[in-house]
Protein backbone atom coordinates (compact mmCIF):
# COMPACT_ATOMS: atom_id res chain seq x y z
CA UNK A 1 0.00 0.00 0.00
CA UNK A 2 1.09 3.36 -0.27
CA UNK A 3 2.01 5.22 2.82
CA UNK A 4 -0.76 8.14 1.77
CA UNK A 5 -3.64 7.32 3.62
CA UNK A 6 -7.44 7.48 2.83
CA UNK A 7 -9.16 10.44 4.17
CA UNK A 8 -12.29 8.85 6.46
CA UNK A 9 -15.43 10.16 7.81
CA UNK A 10 -17.51 7.82 10.47
CA UNK A 11 -21.64 9.04 10.10
CA UNK A 12 -22.93 8.30 13.89
CA UNK A 13 -19.41 8.36 15.49
CA UNK A 14 -21.44 8.88 18.87
CA UNK A 15 -23.25 5.42 18.99
CA UNK A 16 -21.88 2.59 20.03
CA UNK A 17 -21.42 1.08 16.36
CA UNK A 18 -19.32 4.39 15.58
CA UNK A 19 -17.67 4.21 18.54
CA UNK A 20 -16.35 0.54 17.77
CA UNK A 21 -15.85 2.01 14.21
CA UNK A 22 -13.57 4.90 16.06
CA UNK A 23 -12.03 2.56 18.27
CA UNK A 24 -10.89 0.10 14.92
CA UNK A 25 -9.68 2.75 12.77
CA UNK A 26 -7.75 4.39 14.93
CA UNK A 27 -3.85 4.63 13.84
CA UNK A 28 -4.87 2.29 10.90
CA UNK A 29 -2.02 2.33 7.96
CA UNK A 30 -4.50 2.71 5.27
CA UNK A 31 -7.42 5.06 6.70
CA UNK A 32 -7.41 8.62 8.11
CA UNK A 33 -10.45 9.54 10.51
CA UNK A 34 -10.78 13.10 9.50
CA UNK A 35 -14.63 13.84 10.05
CA UNK A 36 -17.02 12.98 12.60
CA UNK A 37 -20.79 13.63 11.73
CA UNK A 38 -23.91 12.79 14.07
CA UNK A 39 -26.86 14.07 15.19
CA UNK A 40 -27.85 17.47 15.34
CA UNK A 41 -27.98 17.73 19.16
CA UNK A 42 -24.03 16.56 19.55
CA UNK A 43 -22.80 18.94 16.34
CA UNK A 44 -20.87 21.41 16.87
CA UNK A 45 -19.41 20.14 20.10
CA UNK A 46 -15.81 18.55 20.32
CA UNK A 47 -16.16 15.02 20.32
CA UNK A 48 -15.01 14.74 24.18
CA UNK A 49 -17.66 16.67 24.94
CA UNK A 50 -20.33 15.43 22.46
CA UNK A 51 -20.28 12.12 23.93
CA UNK A 52 -20.91 13.26 27.77
CA UNK A 53 -24.52 12.48 29.61
CA UNK A 54 -26.03 15.97 31.41
CA UNK A 55 -24.21 14.34 34.72
CA UNK A 56 -21.20 14.64 32.97
CA UNK A 57 -20.44 10.70 32.53
CA UNK A 58 -18.37 10.31 29.50
CA UNK A 59 -20.73 7.75 27.40
CA UNK A 60 -17.81 6.25 25.63
CA UNK A 61 -18.55 1.82 25.06
CA UNK A 62 -16.16 1.05 23.76
CA UNK A 63 -12.81 -1.04 24.72
CA UNK A 64 -10.20 1.64 27.04
CA UNK A 65 -10.49 5.44 26.83
CA UNK A 66 -11.71 7.44 23.49
CA UNK A 67 -8.40 7.89 21.30
CA UNK A 68 -6.40 11.19 21.70
CA UNK A 69 -7.05 12.10 18.01
CA UNK A 70 -10.54 11.63 18.28
CA UNK A 71 -11.38 13.87 21.52
CA UNK A 72 -11.05 17.47 20.23
CA UNK A 73 -12.57 16.92 16.59
CA UNK A 74 -15.39 18.84 16.28
CA UNK A 75 -18.54 16.42 15.53
CA UNK A 76 -20.22 17.80 12.07
CA UNK A 77 -24.19 17.56 11.84
CA UNK A 78 -24.52 14.52 9.31
CA UNK A 79 -27.42 16.19 7.31
CA UNK A 80 -25.19 18.74 6.16
CA UNK A 81 -21.89 16.81 5.92
CA UNK A 82 -20.43 17.46 2.49
CA UNK A 83 -19.53 13.54 1.28
CA UNK A 84 -17.19 15.43 -1.36
CA UNK A 85 -14.40 16.16 1.82
CA UNK A 86 -13.48 12.65 1.81
CA UNK A 87 -12.30 9.50 0.45
CA UNK A 88 -14.58 7.17 1.91
CA UNK A 89 -17.58 7.31 4.11
CA UNK A 90 -18.53 4.60 7.34
CA UNK A 91 -21.68 4.60 8.44
CA UNK A 92 -23.15 3.64 11.49
CA UNK A 93 -26.28 5.32 11.56
CA UNK A 94 -29.96 3.55 11.88
CA UNK A 95 -31.70 2.53 9.39
CA UNK A 96 -34.09 5.19 9.07
CA UNK A 97 -31.44 7.95 8.78
CA UNK A 98 -29.22 5.47 6.67
CA UNK A 99 -32.22 5.72 4.16
CA UNK A 100 -32.33 8.96 3.64
CA UNK A 101 -28.53 10.11 3.81
CA UNK A 102 -26.32 7.44 2.21
CA UNK A 103 -27.82 7.73 -1.06
CA UNK A 104 -26.75 11.39 -1.10
CA UNK A 105 -23.36 10.35 0.30
CA UNK A 106 -22.70 7.29 -2.45
CA UNK A 107 -23.62 9.74 -5.22
CA UNK A 108 -20.56 11.90 -4.33
CA UNK A 109 -18.57 9.20 -2.05
CA UNK A 110 -18.00 5.48 -1.80
CA UNK A 111 -19.86 4.17 1.82
CA UNK A 112 -19.70 0.85 3.94
CA UNK A 113 -23.07 0.65 5.94
CA UNK A 114 -23.73 -1.02 8.89
CA UNK A 115 -27.20 -0.54 8.41
CA UNK A 116 -29.89 -2.85 6.93
CA UNK A 117 -31.06 -0.05 4.17
CA UNK A 118 -28.75 -1.46 1.70
CA UNK A 119 -28.69 -5.21 2.61
CA UNK A 120 -30.90 -6.73 0.26
CA UNK A 121 -30.80 -4.59 -2.53
CA UNK A 122 -30.25 -6.31 -5.83
CA UNK A 123 -27.01 -4.12 -6.98
CA UNK A 124 -25.27 -3.74 -3.31
CA UNK A 125 -23.24 -6.85 -2.34
CA UNK A 126 -23.49 -7.65 1.26
CA UNK A 127 -19.75 -8.43 1.92
CA UNK A 128 -17.83 -10.53 4.41
CA UNK A 129 -14.48 -10.10 2.94
CA UNK A 130 -12.76 -13.81 2.78
CA UNK A 131 -16.56 -15.46 3.11
CA UNK A 132 -18.14 -13.82 -0.71
CA UNK A 133 -15.12 -11.32 -1.90
CA UNK A 134 -15.98 -12.33 -5.36
CA UNK A 135 -19.08 -10.54 -4.63
CA UNK A 136 -17.40 -7.33 -4.44
CA UNK A 137 -17.29 -5.90 -8.29
CA UNK A 138 -21.14 -5.79 -7.27
CA UNK A 139 -20.57 -1.91 -6.54
CA UNK A 140 -19.31 -1.18 -10.31
CA UNK A 141 -22.53 -2.15 -11.44
CA UNK A 142 -24.55 -0.28 -8.60
CA UNK A 143 -22.07 3.58 -9.52
CA UNK A 144 -23.02 3.05 -13.13
CA UNK A 145 -27.30 1.89 -12.62
CA UNK A 146 -27.44 4.65 -10.66
CA UNK A 147 -25.17 7.13 -12.05
CA UNK A 148 -23.03 7.69 -8.52
CA UNK A 149 -19.40 8.25 -8.63
CA UNK A 150 -19.51 6.38 -5.04
CA UNK A 151 -21.26 2.95 -3.90
CA UNK A 152 -23.07 1.71 -0.91
CA UNK A 153 -22.04 -2.30 0.30
CA UNK A 154 -23.38 -2.83 3.61
CA UNK A 155 -22.55 -5.68 6.28
CA UNK A 156 -24.64 -8.43 7.65
CA UNK A 157 -26.03 -7.83 11.04
CA UNK A 158 -24.35 -9.26 13.94
CA UNK A 159 -26.22 -12.05 14.49
CA UNK A 160 -25.46 -13.57 10.56
CA UNK A 161 -21.60 -12.25 10.48
CA UNK A 162 -20.40 -14.74 13.12
CA UNK A 163 -22.46 -17.88 11.57
CA UNK A 164 -21.74 -16.85 7.95
CA UNK A 165 -18.13 -17.13 8.66
CA UNK A 166 -18.27 -20.45 10.59
CA UNK A 167 -20.54 -22.14 7.62
CA UNK A 168 -18.45 -20.76 4.60
CA UNK A 169 -15.73 -23.40 4.71
CA UNK A 170 -18.40 -25.92 4.86
CA UNK A 171 -20.51 -24.50 2.06
CA UNK A 172 -16.98 -24.30 0.32
CA UNK A 173 -15.95 -27.56 0.98
CA UNK A 174 -19.52 -29.98 1.69
CA UNK A 175 -21.96 -27.49 0.53
CA UNK A 176 -25.64 -26.46 2.47
CA UNK A 177 -29.03 -26.97 2.50
CA UNK A 178 -30.55 -26.40 6.05
CA UNK A 179 -29.60 -24.55 8.50
CA UNK A 180 -31.06 -23.78 12.21
CA UNK A 181 -30.12 -21.42 13.96
CA UNK A 182 -30.38 -20.19 18.24
CA UNK A 183 -28.81 -16.79 19.37
CA UNK A 184 -27.75 -15.87 22.67
CA UNK A 185 -27.50 -12.36 21.92
CA UNK A 186 -25.69 -9.44 23.91
CA UNK A 187 -27.34 -6.44 25.06
CA UNK A 188 -25.02 -4.45 23.45
CA UNK A 189 -27.02 -5.42 20.17
CA UNK A 190 -29.38 -3.60 21.34
CA UNK A 191 -27.79 -0.59 21.54
CA UNK A 192 -27.45 2.39 24.20
CA UNK A 193 -30.29 4.43 23.56
CA UNK A 194 -33.76 2.79 23.43
CA UNK A 195 -31.69 -0.58 23.47
CA UNK A 196 -33.06 -3.08 26.85
CA UNK A 197 -33.09 -2.12 30.30
CA UNK A 198 -31.53 -3.50 32.84
CA UNK A 199 -34.25 -5.02 34.68
CA UNK A 200 -35.88 -6.48 31.82
CA UNK A 201 -32.68 -8.48 30.78
CA UNK A 202 -31.40 -8.97 34.41
CA UNK A 203 -32.10 -12.75 36.13
CA UNK A 204 -33.83 -13.48 32.58
CA UNK A 205 -33.98 -14.14 28.88
CA UNK A 206 -35.86 -12.08 25.97
CA UNK A 207 -37.45 -14.17 24.00
CA UNK A 208 -37.93 -12.27 20.72
CA UNK A 209 -35.81 -9.43 18.71
CA UNK A 210 -37.90 -7.29 16.71
CA UNK A 211 -36.67 -8.10 12.81
CA UNK A 212 -33.95 -10.18 13.80
CA UNK A 213 -35.69 -13.50 12.87
CA UNK A 214 -36.59 -12.28 9.42
CA UNK A 215 -33.44 -10.75 8.58
CA UNK A 216 -31.12 -13.65 8.78
CA UNK A 217 -32.51 -16.57 5.95
CA UNK A 218 -32.33 -13.80 3.47
CA UNK A 219 -28.76 -12.53 4.59
CA UNK A 220 -27.01 -15.93 4.64
CA UNK A 221 -28.80 -16.66 1.34
CA UNK A 222 -27.27 -13.25 -0.45
CA UNK A 223 -24.18 -13.87 1.23
CA UNK A 224 -23.47 -17.29 -0.53
CA UNK A 225 -25.02 -16.90 -3.19
CA UNK A 226 -23.29 -16.82 -6.63
CA UNK A 227 -22.38 -13.83 -8.32
CA UNK A 228 -22.80 -13.66 -12.28
CA UNK A 229 -21.85 -10.22 -13.05
CA UNK A 230 -25.06 -8.07 -13.11
CA UNK A 231 -26.38 -9.18 -9.86
CA UNK A 232 -26.06 -12.43 -6.90
CA UNK A 233 -28.24 -15.27 -7.26
CA UNK A 234 -29.47 -16.08 -3.49
CA UNK A 235 -28.25 -19.83 -2.70
CA UNK A 236 -31.32 -21.83 -2.09
CA UNK A 237 -30.52 -22.54 1.24
CA UNK A 238 -33.31 -22.88 3.78
CA UNK A 239 -32.85 -20.93 7.09
CA UNK A 240 -34.70 -21.23 10.55
CA UNK A 241 -33.64 -19.49 13.36
CA UNK A 242 -34.53 -17.95 16.98
CA UNK A 243 -33.36 -14.86 18.39
CA UNK A 244 -32.73 -14.44 22.06
CA UNK A 245 -31.46 -11.94 24.28
CA UNK A 246 -29.47 -12.70 27.53
CA UNK A 247 -27.52 -11.01 30.48
CA UNK A 248 -24.33 -10.77 28.74
CA UNK A 249 -22.46 -7.32 27.69
CA UNK A 250 -20.79 -8.39 24.18
CA UNK A 251 -20.68 -11.50 22.64
CA UNK A 252 -22.94 -13.21 20.63
CA UNK A 253 -23.44 -16.97 21.27
CA UNK A 254 -25.03 -18.95 18.39
CA UNK A 255 -26.04 -22.70 18.83
CA UNK A 256 -26.13 -23.62 14.85
CA UNK A 257 -27.39 -26.94 13.18
CA UNK A 258 -26.46 -27.44 9.34
CA UNK A 259 -27.30 -30.06 6.89
CA UNK A 260 -24.51 -30.33 4.70
CA UNK A 261 -25.07 -31.42 1.03
CA UNK A 262 -22.40 -34.51 1.04
CA UNK A 263 -21.81 -36.38 4.19
CA UNK A 264 -18.82 -35.49 6.29
CA UNK A 265 -16.90 -36.71 9.15
CA UNK A 266 -16.47 -34.16 12.48
CA UNK A 267 -12.79 -34.15 11.88
CA UNK A 268 -13.24 -33.12 8.19
CA UNK A 269 -15.54 -30.21 9.43
CA UNK A 270 -13.02 -29.06 12.22
CA UNK A 271 -10.00 -29.10 9.33
CA UNK A 272 -12.14 -27.02 6.88
CA UNK A 273 -12.93 -24.54 9.92
CA UNK A 274 -9.28 -24.56 10.76
CA UNK A 275 -7.72 -24.18 7.62
CA UNK A 276 -10.18 -21.45 6.32
CA UNK A 277 -7.43 -18.56 5.82
CA UNK A 278 -8.59 -16.60 2.61
CA UNK A 279 -5.53 -15.63 1.05
CA UNK A 280 -7.62 -11.99 0.23
CA UNK A 281 -7.79 -11.43 3.85
CA UNK A 282 -3.82 -11.77 4.58
CA UNK A 283 -2.50 -8.66 3.35
CA UNK A 284 -5.23 -6.38 5.13
CA UNK A 285 -4.22 -4.64 8.38
CA UNK A 286 -6.72 -5.58 10.97
CA UNK A 287 -6.80 -9.50 9.70
CA UNK A 288 -6.17 -12.32 12.49
CA UNK A 289 -3.06 -13.80 12.46
CA UNK A 290 -2.48 -15.58 9.93
CA UNK A 291 -5.85 -14.63 8.23
CA UNK A 292 -7.49 -17.33 10.04
CA UNK A 293 -11.20 -15.72 10.77
CA UNK A 294 -11.99 -19.46 12.99
CA UNK A 295 -10.99 -21.03 15.84
CA UNK A 296 -11.97 -24.22 17.10
CA UNK A 297 -11.88 -25.51 20.20
CA UNK A 298 -11.65 -29.42 21.29
CA UNK A 299 -12.57 -28.40 24.64
CA UNK A 300 -16.60 -28.93 24.82
CA UNK A 301 -16.93 -26.08 27.95
CA UNK A 302 -15.90 -23.70 25.45
CA UNK A 303 -16.46 -21.37 23.51
CA UNK A 304 -18.01 -19.22 25.81
CA UNK A 305 -18.63 -15.19 25.44
CA UNK A 306 -16.12 -13.76 28.51
CA UNK A 307 -13.26 -15.65 27.41
CA UNK A 308 -13.79 -16.07 23.65
CA UNK A 309 -15.41 -13.02 22.75
CA UNK A 310 -11.92 -10.97 22.33
CA UNK A 311 -10.14 -13.51 20.14
CA UNK A 312 -8.08 -11.56 17.61
CA UNK A 313 -8.77 -8.55 18.91
CA UNK A 314 -12.76 -9.40 18.28
CA UNK A 315 -12.04 -10.64 14.55
CA UNK A 316 -12.12 -14.28 15.07
CA UNK A 317 -15.12 -16.57 15.52
CA UNK A 318 -14.65 -19.14 18.51
CA UNK A 319 -16.16 -22.40 17.28
CA UNK A 320 -16.59 -25.55 19.77
CA UNK A 321 -19.38 -28.69 21.16
CA UNK A 322 -18.69 -29.77 16.91
CA UNK A 323 -20.73 -32.85 16.73
CA UNK A 324 -22.77 -34.87 14.48
CA UNK A 325 -26.45 -34.58 14.46
CA UNK A 326 -28.45 -37.48 13.34
CA UNK A 327 -31.88 -35.57 13.00
CA UNK A 328 -30.44 -34.31 9.96
CA UNK A 329 -29.36 -36.43 6.76
CA UNK A 330 -25.74 -35.08 6.79
CA UNK A 331 -26.35 -32.91 10.12
CA UNK A 332 -23.31 -31.46 12.05
CA UNK A 333 -24.02 -28.85 14.68
CA UNK A 334 -21.45 -26.67 16.65
CA UNK A 335 -21.82 -23.57 18.96
CA UNK A 336 -19.93 -20.19 18.01
CA UNK A 337 -19.03 -17.21 19.81
CA UNK A 338 -18.66 -13.72 17.79
CA UNK A 339 -18.11 -10.26 18.70
CA UNK A 340 -21.26 -8.52 17.88
CA UNK A 341 -19.61 -5.26 17.93
CA UNK A 342 -16.07 -5.59 17.50
CA UNK A 343 -16.89 -8.36 14.73
CA UNK A 344 -19.29 -5.66 13.17
CA UNK A 345 -16.40 -3.43 13.10
CA UNK A 346 -13.82 -5.27 12.07
CA UNK A 347 -15.79 -6.44 8.59
CA UNK A 348 -16.98 -2.94 8.22
CA UNK A 349 -12.78 -2.00 8.36
CA UNK A 350 -11.85 -4.88 6.07
CA UNK A 351 -14.56 -3.99 3.38
CA UNK A 352 -13.67 -0.57 3.23
CA UNK A 353 -9.96 -1.43 2.99
CA UNK A 354 -10.93 -4.27 0.43
CA UNK A 355 -13.07 -2.14 -1.74
CA UNK A 356 -9.88 0.14 -1.88
CA UNK A 357 -6.75 -2.32 -1.59
CA UNK A 358 -7.65 -3.54 -5.30
CA UNK A 359 -8.20 -0.33 -6.56
CA UNK A 360 -5.06 1.24 -5.24
CA UNK A 361 -2.64 -2.07 -5.48
CA UNK A 362 -3.49 -2.58 -9.70
CA UNK A 363 -3.42 0.92 -10.46
CA UNK A 364 0.40 1.23 -11.08
CA UNK A 365 0.23 -2.14 -12.30
CA UNK A 366 -2.17 -1.45 -15.11
CA UNK A 367 -0.60 1.78 -15.68
CA UNK A 368 2.53 -0.18 -16.63
CA UNK A 369 0.26 -2.09 -18.55
CA UNK A 370 -1.16 0.53 -20.50
CA UNK A 371 -4.58 0.49 -18.35
CA UNK A 372 -7.32 -2.14 -18.63
CA UNK A 373 -7.43 -2.19 -22.09
CA UNK A 374 -4.42 -4.30 -22.05
CA UNK A 375 -5.67 -6.73 -19.53
CA UNK A 376 -8.56 -7.20 -21.52
CA UNK A 377 -7.10 -8.38 -24.57
CA UNK A 378 -4.61 -10.61 -22.55
CA UNK A 379 -7.93 -12.04 -21.00
CA UNK A 380 -9.28 -12.36 -24.76
CA UNK A 381 -6.15 -14.25 -26.18
CA UNK A 382 -6.12 -17.16 -22.70
CA UNK A 383 -9.35 -17.68 -23.58
CA UNK A 384 -8.82 -18.21 -27.11
CA UNK A 385 -5.62 -19.83 -26.69
CA UNK A 386 -6.83 -22.39 -24.04
CA UNK A 387 -10.14 -23.46 -26.14
CA UNK A 388 -12.58 -21.17 -23.50
CA UNK A 389 -14.25 -19.48 -26.48
CA UNK A 390 -15.10 -22.48 -28.18
CA UNK A 391 -16.46 -24.30 -25.35
CA UNK A 392 -18.32 -21.35 -24.33
CA UNK A 393 -19.81 -21.40 -27.73
CA UNK A 394 -20.77 -24.83 -27.67
CA UNK A 395 -21.85 -25.13 -24.31
CA UNK A 396 -23.47 -20.91 -23.36
CA UNK A 397 -24.86 -20.81 -20.29
CA UNK A 398 -29.06 -20.84 -20.47
CA UNK A 399 -31.13 -19.54 -17.40
CA UNK A 400 -28.99 -19.64 -14.30
CA UNK A 401 -25.73 -20.94 -13.09
CA UNK A 402 -26.79 -23.62 -10.66
CA UNK A 403 -26.58 -22.90 -6.87
CA UNK A 404 -27.44 -26.37 -5.11
CA UNK A 405 -23.37 -27.66 -5.56
CA UNK A 406 -20.50 -25.05 -5.43
CA UNK A 407 -17.20 -25.05 -5.42
CA UNK A 408 -15.29 -21.61 -5.68
CA UNK A 409 -11.44 -20.83 -6.43
CA UNK A 410 -10.75 -24.04 -7.68
CA UNK A 411 -7.42 -24.76 -10.22
CA UNK A 412 -7.99 -26.16 -13.83
CA UNK A 413 -6.10 -26.51 -17.30
CA UNK A 414 -7.30 -25.66 -20.66
CA UNK A 415 -4.62 -26.59 -23.39
CA UNK A 416 -1.72 -23.87 -22.94
CA UNK A 417 -4.12 -21.77 -20.87
CA UNK A 418 -3.64 -22.77 -16.63
CA UNK A 419 -6.51 -20.85 -14.49
CA UNK A 420 -4.91 -21.13 -10.81
CA UNK A 421 -7.51 -20.86 -7.78
CA UNK A 422 -9.48 -18.51 -10.04
CA UNK A 423 -12.21 -20.56 -11.83
CA UNK A 424 -15.45 -21.39 -9.60
CA UNK A 425 -17.16 -24.41 -10.32
CA UNK A 426 -21.00 -25.61 -10.09
CA UNK A 427 -23.56 -28.37 -10.61
CA UNK A 428 -26.45 -29.73 -10.20
CA UNK A 429 -28.25 -33.34 -11.60
CA UNK A 430 -28.29 -31.99 -15.38
CA UNK A 431 -24.91 -30.23 -15.72
CA UNK A 432 -21.51 -29.14 -14.90
CA UNK A 433 -21.08 -25.21 -15.15
CA UNK A 434 -17.71 -23.60 -15.01
CA UNK A 435 -17.22 -19.44 -14.70
CA UNK A 436 -14.05 -17.75 -13.93
CA UNK A 437 -13.63 -15.03 -11.11
CA UNK A 438 -14.41 -11.66 -12.00
CA UNK A 439 -10.40 -10.84 -12.97
CA UNK A 440 -10.78 -12.96 -16.20
CA UNK A 441 -14.86 -12.43 -17.13
CA UNK A 442 -13.70 -10.50 -20.85
CA UNK A 443 -13.45 -13.38 -23.06
CA UNK A 444 -14.14 -16.11 -20.87
CA UNK A 445 -18.14 -16.75 -20.91
CA UNK A 446 -19.76 -19.31 -18.41
CA UNK A 447 -19.34 -22.66 -19.54
CA UNK A 448 -22.16 -25.25 -19.25
CA UNK A 449 -21.87 -28.98 -20.02
CA UNK A 450 -24.90 -31.53 -19.92
CA UNK A 451 -23.60 -34.81 -17.69
CA UNK A 452 -24.09 -36.95 -20.93
CA UNK A 453 -21.75 -34.92 -23.26
CA UNK A 454 -18.66 -35.57 -20.68
CA UNK A 455 -16.58 -38.97 -20.36
CA UNK A 456 -13.69 -38.58 -18.64
CA UNK A 457 -10.02 -40.43 -18.08
CA UNK A 458 -7.08 -40.24 -16.00
CA UNK A 459 -4.24 -37.58 -16.26
CA UNK A 460 -1.35 -36.23 -14.93
CA UNK A 461 0.44 -32.92 -15.09
CA UNK A 462 3.73 -33.12 -13.87
CA UNK A 463 3.38 -35.22 -10.50
CA UNK A 464 -0.44 -33.62 -9.87
CA UNK A 465 -3.38 -36.71 -10.27
CA UNK A 466 -5.32 -34.73 -12.33
CA UNK A 467 -9.15 -35.81 -14.46
CA UNK A 468 -8.98 -34.88 -18.38
CA UNK A 469 -12.64 -34.16 -19.49
CA UNK A 470 -14.20 -34.89 -22.77
CA UNK A 471 -16.73 -33.17 -24.42
CA UNK A 472 -18.78 -34.82 -27.39
CA UNK A 473 -19.20 -31.27 -29.22
CA UNK A 474 -16.18 -29.96 -28.97
CA UNK A 475 -13.33 -32.99 -29.26
CA UNK A 476 -10.53 -30.50 -29.88
CA UNK A 477 -10.24 -29.54 -26.30
CA UNK A 478 -10.69 -30.57 -22.69
CA UNK A 479 -10.89 -29.64 -19.13
CA UNK A 480 -8.13 -30.64 -16.76
CA UNK A 481 -9.67 -30.64 -13.21
CA UNK A 482 -7.90 -31.91 -9.81
CA UNK A 483 -9.03 -35.64 -8.37
CA UNK A 484 -9.74 -33.70 -5.32
CA UNK A 485 -12.48 -31.76 -6.79
CA UNK A 486 -13.67 -34.85 -9.04
CA UNK A 487 -14.40 -37.03 -5.93
CA UNK A 488 -16.48 -33.90 -3.80
CA UNK A 489 -18.45 -33.53 -7.56
CA UNK A 490 -18.82 -37.72 -7.61
CA UNK A 491 -20.22 -37.79 -3.70
CA UNK A 492 -22.59 -35.09 -4.37
CA UNK A 493 -23.97 -36.75 -7.97
CA UNK A 494 -23.02 -40.37 -8.26
CA UNK A 495 -23.86 -41.92 -11.08
CA UNK A 496 -24.01 -39.01 -13.15
CA UNK A 497 -20.73 -38.02 -12.88
CA UNK A 498 -18.51 -40.04 -15.45
CA UNK A 499 -15.41 -41.06 -13.41
CA UNK A 500 -15.51 -44.08 -11.59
Amino acid sequence: MSAQRLSVAVIGATGIAGQQFLACLARHPWFKITALAGSPRSAGKPYGEGIKSPNGATGWWAEGSVPDEFTGMVIQDSERFDPGSVDLIFSAVESDVAKMLEPRYAAVTPVVSAASTFRMEADSPLLIPGVNSDHAPLVKEMAERRGWKGFVTAIPNCHTTGMAIALAPLHKAFGLKTVFMTSMAAVSGAGRSGGVLGLDVTDNVIPYIVGEEEKVPRELAKIFGVFTGGGVTSAPLAVSCTCTRVSVLEGHTEAVFADLGMPATVDEVKAAMRDFAPTEVGGLPTAPEGARLIHVHDDPFRPQPRLDRDRGEGMVTTVGRVRKDAALSNGVKFVLVSHNTGMVASVLARSGAFEHAALRELAPLLAILGMPLLWLWISWGVAYAGGWHDLAKAYPLQGEIPVAHRWRFQSIQMGLSSYRNSIHVAADSRRICFWPMVLFRAGNRPICIPWPDITASPAKVLWLPMIRLHFARVPQHDILIRRSLAAKIRAAFGDAWPVG
